[in-house]
């Protein structure tokens, strides 16, 4: 794991530097201390034999006390002393220094200890020499011995925190960073189990926790989802519905011709003075007639009828045509001629009810817009085009299926434009309109990939545009 990696980095560099510190200070503190027991044992024989010389200088003169140093000098193997005549050598006193003073120097491998002697007119110094390859020695010995203890203490350290760490921080951790996976994954279920006496274990339980509250909520976003999607639904059903309501008096104004060839062919039969051809005739003229309005009666229902969204590869020419041949009663009743513009087949992958939901709105308004009567022209071709950056479809320019809406009316007022596709905005009289019309139009169109455009016409009216991708030749 990192982290233990990282603790046993941060421990283990904190402890050797600790470690080292301590193994300076002591070796330089022994090395002092040895020093210091050199200097003892300098003083303890330089004075004495100092105070030797003295007493045999009295005596017997200095011949004899001169021969007593050197008898002192190898009786002591690591210690040497003798007597130096004059003011120079090592215990030549520095400048500014008194030179009956006791001092001690360094000289080449030696530490050299000086005694005045204060006997005679000619000056003398004792002089104590020891080596300190001794000193050495036991510096070396010691710094092994220190860096022994040292590497000991940091495998043991090393050892110890991989364990520990190990086993308290890596596996938490990574039990932890499995369970976050998990959740980034949309697995909220598998409660996370750690020890319960530790801020892991608390962490866990904190996690748990998050994870019962994050599925409640899930499932709450998901109902909330349901219900709008429903709600939705119901809007559009109902869109159609009142579609519907308004394409019924076409209708049954356009069922008034063929019930009347009907009942006209019926009663000649009823007459029964027709001879089998007029028969035939008759019963002929009455099937294609019955056709004519179950395939009118059909289209309504189908398109009045709630069912889920089958999108499939469909020709929007087509499609187009079949929804103005439903509008076509209610234009002629409202004395709109409609133009249908579809030179060749335009294939998409659609929903075809909801396209033609689309269509029915959008014409249904260019109707309402010429109450006068007019003229409306509908079209459908490919375009090649940038979609516009208000609908985050932007890119690259691709090919687009375009079914166009134009109508001969007042048109949208300029302050109006920016809000027709808003949800219950409309510019018609109170019972006219629900406003919901162009919204779930719009709505439908986003959810194909498109959207809808709207623009004036020069010198007066209004078109519509439905842009869908086209289908992938």
């Amino acid at each position: 794991m990192k982290v233990t990696r990282k603790l046993m980095l941060g421990v283990v560099a904190s402890s050797l530097s600790v470690g080292l510190v301590n193994s300076v200070m002591r070796v330089r503190r022994e090395e002092q201390t040895f020093l210091a027991d050199m200097r003892r044992d300098h003083d303890f024989v330089g004075r004495t034999v100092r105070a030797a010389w003295i007493d045999v200088w009295r005596t017997h003169g200095p011949a004899r006390a001169d021969q007593m140093v050197r008898n002192a000098d190898s009786a002591h193997p690591s210690i040497r002393v003798r007597v130096r005549v004059g003011e120079g050598g090592p215990c030549a006193p520095p400048p500014g220094a008194s030179a009956h003073t006791e001092r001690a120097v360094v000289v080449g491998d030696d530490l050299v200890s000086c005694y005045p002697i204060r006997e005679g007119d000619v000056p003398r110094a004792l002089e104590v020499h020891e080596s300190r390859a001794t000193q050495r020695r036991y510096f070396r010995v010691s710094v092994l011995r220190n860096l022994f203890t040292f590497a000991a203490t940091a495998i043991v350290v090393i050892v110890l925190i991989y364990v520990v760490g190990e086993r308290f921080i890596g596996r938490p951790i990574e039990a932890l960073r499995a369970k976050s996976r998990r959740i980034g994954d949309g697995d909220l279920g598998g409660p996370l189990t750690l020890a319960p006496d530790d801020e892991f274990g608390e962490l866990a339980r904190e996690i748990n926790a998050m994870c019962e509250r994050l599925a409640a909520a899930q499932r709450a976003v998901e109902e909330h989802h349901r219900r709008s999607l429903r709600a939705v639904e119901d809007l559009r059903h109902a869109d159609r519905l009142s579609t519907v309501g308004q394409l019924a008096s076409g209708l049954a104004h356009e069922l008034g011709t063929p019930l009347n060839v009907v009942l006209a062919r019926a009663g000649l039969l009823a007459a029964g003075d027709n001879d089998p051809a007029e028969v035939t005739d008759s019963a002929r003229v009455i099937a294609e007639q019955t056709r004519r309005m179950t395939a009118m009666i059909r289209q309504l229902l189908d398109f009045a009828r709630r069912r889920e969204a089958d999108k499939r590869e469909e020709d929007l020419a087509a499609v187009t045509a079949q929804a103005v041949t439903l509008l076509r009663p209610v234009a002629r009743k409202a004395s709109v001629e409609i133009e249908l513009s579809a030179p060749t087949p335009q294939a998409a992958w659609v929903d075809a009810g909801q396209i033609h939901q689309i269509l029915m709105n959008l014409m249904m308004n260019a109707i309402q817009a010429m109450p006068g009567g007019g003229r409306m022209g509908v079209a459908v071709d490919a375009v090649t085009r940038v979609a516009p950056a208000e609908t985050g479809l932007g890119g690259d320019a691709r090919r687009w299926c375009c079914i166009t809406v134009d109508d001969e009316g007042d048109g949208v007022a300029p302050e109006h434009r920016a809000r027709v596709f808003d949800p219950f905005f409309t510019t018609k009289g109170v019972g006219e309109g629900t406003g919901l019309g162009l919204s779930i139009s719009h709505s439908l169109a986003r959810e194909h990939g498109g959207w809808i455009s709207l623009e004036p016409r020069a010198p007066r009216g209004t078109r519509f545009a439905l842009f869908v991708p086209a289908a992938e030749s």
